[in-house]
């Protein structure tokens, strides 16, 4: 089950940022007038804590083996990945031009996990808690400038490799076993950043979708069919899995330091 400390701290997170931006408007209308034909924002060193959803992900899985007669075995598994609270830190400074350095990290802890051989019944397997930690490029896509703009706004693309450790949640009544030992995987993260200044451009108001294209381990994912067939060194099982979009949202505070 996620943790039911990081459901407080999100939702005390949430309450904090509503709060905030309730709060905001009313010491920035004397800014939102119209800007200066030529005018843009000053960039710096942000620092943006952020929370969020990840949404539920399915990995389709293929596993190998030899059964008990000696017959080779092939199995169309779909593992379901159930979505989870996140919550992280991003680092943006700018380099050159309009690209920026963007370095971060991201907590996902996600609920029980479901999956299904050959599209019969389903069945329940574990949660688990993951930290992304990614650095890579972010370009900025401009604002509008001409006279009439009354809010600024930024937005970025950006893209970077990512490291993922993952630590799968025991299941009590299995014991022994490396079916919970963490795990590392690799990958690319890609996404968009929307952000809405405030205080003289000192805060915003940041939004975000990412892309964590994952190329899992499959040694470690052999575990699991190993354990169900209870295979010998000699007969491991052989599981070959495509790579999977695990989709992020999130919402947060970007603090600029110019």
């Amino acid at each position: 089950m996620a943790t039911p400390a990081l459901f407080v701290v999100s939702r005390r997170c949430l309450q904090g940022i509503t709060a905030l931006l309730l709060w905001l408007p009313a010491p920035t209308r004397a800014q939102t007038v119209p800007l200066p034909s030529g005018a843009a924002l000053d960039r710096g060193l942000s620092i943006t804590p952020f929370i969020g959803w990840a949404t539920a992900v399915t990995r389709k899985e293929s596993w190998s083996y030899t059964d008990g007669a000696g017959a080779a075995v092939r199995d169309q598994v779909e593992m379901r990945l159930a979505d989870g609270l996140a919550a992280g830190l991003n680092i943006q400074l700018p380099v050159a031009g309009p690209f920026s350095l963007l370095v971060g990290a991201t907590y996902i802890d996600r609920d029980d996990a479901d999956f299904s051989i050959n599209f019969g019944e389903r069945w329940i397997y574990t949660g688990s808690q993951s930290v992304l930690a990614r650095a890579g490029l972010a370009l900025d896509l401009g604002q509008a400038t001409d006279r009439m703009t009354v809010r600024r706004l930024r937005a970025a693309l950006f893209a970077a490799p990512f490291y993922m450790f993952e630590k799968p949640q025991a299941i009590a009544n299995i014991k022994d076993s490396d079916l919970f030992e963490s795990a590392r995987h690799f990958g690319l993260n890609i996404g968009i950043i929307g952000e809405v200044p405030f205080a003289r451009d000192r805060v915003a108001l940041q939004l975000a979708v990412d892309d964590y294209l994952t190329f899992w381990d499959e040694g470690v994912l052999q575990r699991l069919p190993d354990w169900l067939h209870d295979a010998a060194a000699g007969n491991a099982t052989t599981v070959q899995a495509d790579a999977t979009h695990q989709w992020l949202l999130h919402v947060g505070i970007s603090l600029r330091l110019h």
